[in-house]
């Protein structure tokens, strides 16, 4: 992560054009190759460590984008008080419990659709009797 350009587009208002540099909130800058997973298992396992409350490049990625995304929606003063925000929630693992509970859901629905025929109706359970 370093250096981007942004182009901020407010309803009623001119583009506004700027710089935005992550050392400017606080996150250092990394490579690319810092953020690179792998597999399936491996981002999960990545993710759920960030979500935890890990630190490292890929924490520092979460908080950026995340501290920019309370600003935009005003919860958060400015980016620099959205990335500290960011940072305590995740640093203190607040984010494990949604994840787990966001995965819990996504497996029951996953199970629900193998259960699912045609059209999405339930398929008649049949129980053989001697």
């Amino acid at each position: 992560m370093g250096p981007a350009d942004v182009v901020e587009v407010t309803a009623g208002a001119a583009p506004r054009r700027y710089s935005l540099d992550p050392k400017d909130v606080g996150i250092p800058r990394c490579t690319v190759e810092d953020l690179k997973g792998g597999d399936a298992a491996l981002n999960a396992a990545i993710l759920r460590d960030v979500f935890g409350g890990a630190r490292g490049p890929v924490a520092d990625a979460l908080n950026l984008n995340a501290g920019y995304a309370l600003a935009a929606a005003e919860v958060a003063v400015d980016p620099r008080e959205g990335v500290a925000m960011a940072q305590e929630a995740q640093r203190a693992g607040k984010a494990a419990g949604v994840l787990e509970a966001w995965a819990a859901l996504s497996q029951k629905e996953a199970a629900a659709e193998r259960g699912a025929g045609a059209g999405g109706q339930q398929q008649p359970q049949v129980a053989a009797t001697a």
